[in-house]
Order: C-alpha cells, then sequence, then structure tokens
C-alpha cells in the first residue's frame, strides 16, 4: 500500500450541512485524500444510517452560483480547492463574483437514484 505523504496529516474539522439545515461535524485524518464514498461512510457511521441506504445520498457542493453533486470517487478537498475553476468552466458569472464565491459541502438527495427504489428503501427501513 502506498500511502500519500500529503494524505497523512493530523485531524481536520469538517462541517457537512445536511438538507434540514443542521450539520455534522466530524474530525477526520486523511481528509485531502479521502473520497466522497469514504467520507459518505463517516457521515452514516455519525448519522446511524443504514448501509442499505448508502446510494440514497451523495455529496454536493453548493454554492450561489452552483450546485454540483459529487461522484464517490470525487476527492471533495481536491474539487474545493478547484472551486473557482469549475466556476469559470460551467458558469457566466463575473469573474467578481466567482473570486468571492465559496462553497457549503451537503449531503443530501442522490438526482441518479430512482424515486420508485427509493420510496422501496424507505418503506423496508420504517417497516
Amino acid at each position: 500500500m502506498i500511502i500519500c505523504p500529503s494524505c497523512v496529516s493530523p485531524a481536520q474539522d469538517l462541517l457537512v450541512y445536511l438538507a434540514s439545515n443542521s450539520a455534522v461535524h466530524l474530525t477526520l485524518e486523511g481528509l485531502s485524500c479521502m473520497s466522497a464514498q469514504e467520507l459518505g461512510r463517516n457521515v452514516r457511521e455519525a448519522l446511524n444510517i443504514p448501509n442499505s441506504a448508502v446510494d440514497l445520498f451523495a455529496f454536493w457542493f453548493c454554492s450561489p452560483l452552483l450546485d454540483l453533486q459529487l461522484k464517490p470517487k470525487h476527492l471533495p478537498y481536491k474539487l474545493c480547492r478547484q472551486w473557482q475553476d469549475l466556476l469559470y468552466r460551467f458558469t457566466e458569472a463575473p469573474p467578481e463574483d466567482i473570486s468571492q464565491d465559496e462553497p457549503c459541502l451537503l449531503y443530501k438527495r442522490n438526482v441518479f437514484y430512482p424515486r420508485s427504489k427509493e420510496l422501496q428503501v424507505c418503506l423496508f427501513s420504517v417497516l
């Protein structure tokens, strides 16, 4: 196993916002090299979400200028550092707005997960 030197870092604090406008505070090591999938596992553990609901939720970077759903393989820390480049590429916002924009990390519904399956998982969890 190869360990990236930048991944061996002291624990860092992270706030992940939920659709309910509340936030989950996590303290994680190796955050700079952690994938969205690994981060999701930590959030599900903190919220006691069952593994059967793993595909129901996804991480999003949201700001007034752009909402972007992350794939499980994406590295949130890296994408956050590239946010201005993404805004130049995917928006027509003026440079002044782009330079001031900062995304929030949200954990909310995966838009690619079929609603019919979502309802099945929810009903199964309730029963």
